[in-house]
């Protein structure tokens, strides 16, 4: 319940500061003031403008929090502005160069990273959580960061749960993708493995998978797999609309998700696709298309299974109409070539 009223009176605080997008100085001081008044961090404790050489300049940590065992560094960006590569870059420099396993870039939102040093890879993003009170990644950061509570093993074991999250989701899109590569070839071997396991003819089973298409959605005018899997009250638009807008669906689905998730769309356009009016703009759609899995969203506007780009977890939006087509062909021809497109294009 503590951690509960901790993080829930943070968001509450910072509510008025994030509206107004104040300079970034001004809420480096309120975010400072609500770790040592909320969070029982001592001044002594808190160091604020720790330099930091980089080659032949001197740069500053905004702030550093130091506890018996371990430290945490953390860097401030005005409200407002996309917390993108640059700024993680600068955060992951920071953190490696004063040896610190844990970072907060803290904006409009906070994302944690971890530098697992039992590993010699760079630091990962842990979490990324919007200020809003109702968010479980919210709470429990609250609880390990209360100074009364914050040890190293308590952090690391905030992180590295996280990390297994994000790695097991990673193993479950990496299973769906071989099990469906070539026409689900993967998954009917499986299933020929099952059948001749309980004595049925090698003949019978082949005659059998090859009347068999395994795809991840139904033909158009049935629920897809997606909408099924959405639960009560969350079954997308796009399976009652009808043929046409049901394929602009299925496509804006299977194509976006592979594009978003390639790695080739950068940060910036990954930021502008989570504002409403950028992808009423850009596809014509009344949501953001893609929204964090830890934030307060309408989930019956977004498709169940989620959708990972460079390590967080997304989901996209699934209300896709016939009127959508063009908006959406013109985005994807930023990444496909003309027969790509031209092949979309005839699927519709």
């Amino acid at each position: 319940m503590v951690s509960n009223n901790l993080w829930s009176n943070l968001c509450l605080n910072l509510q008025p500061i994030l509206r107004s997008q104040v300079p970034e100085e001004i809420f480096q001081q309120l975010f400072e003031a609500q770790l040592k008044t909320l969070f029982g961090w001592t001044e002594s404790e808190v160091t604020s403008k720790v330099p930091i050489r980089m080659g032949s300049t001197t740069k500053q940590a905004d702030l550093v929090l130091t506890a018996p065992d371990a430290r945490i560094v953390v860097e401030m960006k005005r409200p407002g502005l996309p917390l993108g590569s640059r700024e993680t870059g600068q955060l992951i420099s920071y953190m490696r160069i004063l040896g610190i396993k844990y970072g907060l870039l803290v904006g409009s939102r906070i994302k944690i990273y971890f530098d697992d040093d039992s590993t010699n890879d760079q630091p990962v993003e842990v979490a990324d959580i919007p200020f809003i009170s109702a968010n479980d990644d919210g709470v429990a950061l609250a609880k390990v960061l209360a100074r009364s509570a914050f040890t190293d093993s308590a952090m690391k074991e905030f992180c590295a749960l996280r990390v297994r999250r994000i790695e097991l989701r990673r193993e479950l899109e990496n299973l769906r993708n071989r099990l469906l590569a070539g026409g689900g070839a993967k998954a009917k071997e499986y299933i020929k493995t099952k059948l001749l396991e309980d004595g049925i003819d090698n003949a019978l089973i082949d005659e059998l998978l090859a009347e068999i298409e395994i795809k991840r959605f139904n033909p158009p005018g049935a629920v897809s797999p997606e909408a099924k899997d959405l639960g009560d009250g969350e079954i997308s638009m796009i399976s009652g609309i009808g043929a046409t807008s049901e394929k602009v669906g299925e496509l804006a689905n299977r194509t976006l998700r592979r594009i978003l998730a390639s790695g080739r769309v950068d940060d910036n356009e990954i930021t502008r696709l989570q504002m409403k009016d950028y992808s009423k703009e850009v596809f014509n759609i009344n949501w953001p298309l893609l929204v964090r899995s830890t934030s307060e969203f309408d989930r019956a506007r977004y498709y169940k299974v989620p959708l990972i780009i460079n390590g967080v977890d997304f989901r996209m939006c699934s209300q896709w109409f016939a009127k959508d087509k063009a908006f959406l062909l013109k985005w994807i021809s930023k990444f496909e070539t003309p027969d790509e497109l031209s092949t979309l294009d005839q699927e519709l």
